[in-house]
Protein backbone atom coordinates (compact mmCIF):
# COMPACT_ATOMS: atom_id res chain seq x y z
CA UNK A 1 0.00 0.00 0.00
CA UNK A 2 1.29 3.46 -0.87
CA UNK A 3 0.11 6.39 1.23
CA UNK A 4 0.56 9.94 -0.03
CA UNK A 5 3.01 12.05 1.96
CA UNK A 6 0.36 14.63 2.81
CA UNK A 7 -1.63 11.86 4.51
CA UNK A 8 1.29 9.90 5.99
CA UNK A 9 3.53 12.62 7.42
CA UNK A 10 1.03 13.91 10.01
CA UNK A 11 0.86 10.32 11.34
CA UNK A 12 4.67 10.19 11.52
CA UNK A 13 4.78 13.58 13.29
CA UNK A 14 2.13 12.45 15.77
CA UNK A 15 3.99 9.21 16.55
CA UNK A 16 7.25 11.09 17.14
CA UNK A 17 5.47 13.57 19.41
CA UNK A 18 4.19 10.57 21.43
CA UNK A 19 7.82 9.48 21.93
CA UNK A 20 7.65 6.57 19.48
CA UNK A 21 10.26 5.54 16.92
CA UNK A 22 9.15 5.50 13.29
CA UNK A 23 10.38 3.63 10.23
CA UNK A 24 9.65 4.99 6.80
CA UNK A 25 10.91 4.83 3.23
CA UNK A 26 12.98 7.78 2.04
CA UNK A 27 11.74 9.47 -1.11
CA UNK A 28 14.14 11.55 -3.20
CA UNK A 29 17.85 11.81 -3.83
CA UNK A 30 18.75 14.98 -1.93
CA UNK A 31 20.56 13.02 0.83
CA UNK A 32 22.68 10.87 -1.50
CA UNK A 33 25.19 9.30 -0.79
CA UNK A 34 24.15 8.88 2.86
CA UNK A 35 20.47 8.09 2.31
CA UNK A 36 19.26 6.89 -1.09
CA UNK A 37 15.79 7.00 -2.61
CA UNK A 38 13.97 3.91 -1.34
CA UNK A 39 16.14 3.36 1.76
CA UNK A 40 14.39 2.56 5.02
CA UNK A 41 14.99 5.30 7.57
CA UNK A 42 14.45 5.03 11.31
CA UNK A 43 13.57 8.22 13.17
CA UNK A 44 13.37 8.93 16.86
CA UNK A 45 11.88 11.86 18.76
CA UNK A 46 14.17 14.82 19.34
CA UNK A 47 14.68 15.31 23.09
CA UNK A 48 17.19 18.14 22.89
CA UNK A 49 18.44 20.77 20.51
CA UNK A 50 19.56 19.18 17.22
CA UNK A 51 23.32 18.94 16.75
CA UNK A 52 25.08 20.35 13.74
CA UNK A 53 25.55 17.46 11.32
CA UNK A 54 22.47 15.53 12.50
CA UNK A 55 19.92 14.44 9.91
CA UNK A 56 16.50 15.63 11.02
CA UNK A 57 12.89 15.65 9.91
CA UNK A 58 11.48 19.17 9.86
CA UNK A 59 8.00 20.48 9.23
CA UNK A 60 8.05 23.43 6.87
CA UNK A 61 5.28 25.80 5.95
CA UNK A 62 2.31 24.51 3.97
CA UNK A 63 2.39 21.04 5.64
CA UNK A 64 5.54 19.93 3.85
CA UNK A 65 8.30 17.91 5.47
CA UNK A 66 12.01 17.73 4.71
CA UNK A 67 14.66 15.28 5.92
CA UNK A 68 18.03 17.03 5.65
CA UNK A 69 21.21 17.67 7.60
CA UNK A 70 21.56 20.47 10.17
CA UNK A 71 24.28 22.74 8.78
CA UNK A 72 23.86 25.84 10.93
CA UNK A 73 22.25 26.86 14.22
CA UNK A 74 21.80 30.26 15.82
CA UNK A 75 19.70 31.19 18.85
CA UNK A 76 17.07 28.49 18.39
CA UNK A 77 17.04 28.85 14.59
CA UNK A 78 18.11 25.88 12.46
CA UNK A 79 19.21 25.75 8.82
CA UNK A 80 19.22 22.52 6.81
CA UNK A 81 20.77 21.30 3.56
CA UNK A 82 20.51 18.07 1.59
CA UNK A 83 23.82 16.23 1.19
CA UNK A 84 23.51 16.11 -2.59
CA UNK A 85 22.84 19.81 -2.97
CA UNK A 86 25.62 21.37 -4.97
CA UNK A 87 25.21 24.87 -3.64
CA UNK A 88 25.78 26.46 -0.25
CA UNK A 89 22.16 27.60 0.04
CA UNK A 90 20.42 26.36 3.14
CA UNK A 91 16.77 25.70 3.83
CA UNK A 92 15.27 27.61 6.66
CA UNK A 93 15.02 29.24 8.96
CA UNK A 94 13.32 26.55 11.03
CA UNK A 95 12.64 27.03 14.70
CA UNK A 96 13.71 24.15 16.90
CA UNK A 97 9.98 23.45 17.38
CA UNK A 98 9.77 22.67 13.64
CA UNK A 99 12.27 19.82 14.04
CA UNK A 100 10.12 16.83 14.88
CA UNK A 101 12.60 13.96 14.80
CA UNK A 102 16.10 12.85 13.95
CA UNK A 103 17.40 10.01 11.83
CA UNK A 104 18.99 7.27 13.89
CA UNK A 105 19.86 4.88 11.08
CA UNK A 106 19.05 3.90 7.53
CA UNK A 107 19.11 0.61 5.66
CA UNK A 108 20.63 0.55 2.18
CA UNK A 109 20.90 -2.81 0.38
CA UNK A 110 20.80 -4.74 3.69
CA UNK A 111 23.52 -2.53 5.18
CA UNK A 112 22.60 -0.62 8.33
CA UNK A 113 24.07 2.85 8.58
CA UNK A 114 23.98 4.41 12.04
CA UNK A 115 23.97 8.15 11.37
CA UNK A 116 24.17 9.54 14.89
CA UNK A 117 27.44 7.91 16.03
CA UNK A 118 30.69 6.44 14.81
CA UNK A 119 31.88 6.26 11.21
CA UNK A 120 28.69 7.45 9.51
CA UNK A 121 28.36 10.46 11.82
CA UNK A 122 31.98 11.44 11.19
CA UNK A 123 31.62 10.92 7.44
CA UNK A 124 28.47 13.08 7.44
CA UNK A 125 30.24 15.91 9.26
CA UNK A 126 33.20 15.79 6.87
CA UNK A 127 30.84 15.70 3.88
CA UNK A 128 28.94 18.72 5.23
CA UNK A 129 32.16 20.69 5.70
CA UNK A 130 33.39 19.83 2.19
CA UNK A 131 30.25 21.06 0.43
CA UNK A 132 30.20 21.41 -2.59
CA UNK A 133 33.46 19.50 -3.08
CA UNK A 134 31.90 16.29 -1.72
CA UNK A 135 29.13 16.40 -4.31
CA UNK A 136 31.65 16.95 -7.12
CA UNK A 137 33.79 14.03 -5.90
CA UNK A 138 30.73 11.78 -5.68
CA UNK A 139 29.65 12.65 -9.23
CA UNK A 140 33.20 12.05 -10.45
CA UNK A 141 33.31 8.64 -8.73
CA UNK A 142 29.99 7.63 -10.32
CA UNK A 143 31.24 8.75 -13.75
CA UNK A 144 34.54 6.86 -13.36
CA UNK A 145 32.78 3.71 -12.21
CA UNK A 146 30.46 3.84 -15.22
CA UNK A 147 33.38 4.59 -17.55
CA UNK A 148 35.42 1.66 -16.17
CA UNK A 149 32.48 -0.71 -16.56
CA UNK A 150 32.18 0.26 -20.23
CA UNK A 151 35.89 -0.34 -20.76
CA UNK A 152 35.70 -3.75 -19.06
CA UNK A 153 32.64 -4.74 -21.14
CA UNK A 154 34.24 -3.65 -24.40
CA UNK A 155 37.48 -5.52 -23.62
CA UNK A 156 35.68 -8.79 -22.86
CA UNK A 157 33.66 -8.75 -26.12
Amino acid sequence: MIVAGKDFMPIVADALMRNQQVRMTANGSSMTPFIYDGDTVELEPLHSSPERGSIVLAASQHDQFVMHRVVRKRKGIVYLRGDFHFIFDCEGPFSEKDIIGKVVCSRHRKQVRVHNEGLWKTAGLVWMLLCPLGTLLYRLAVFLRSFMRRIVRSSTV
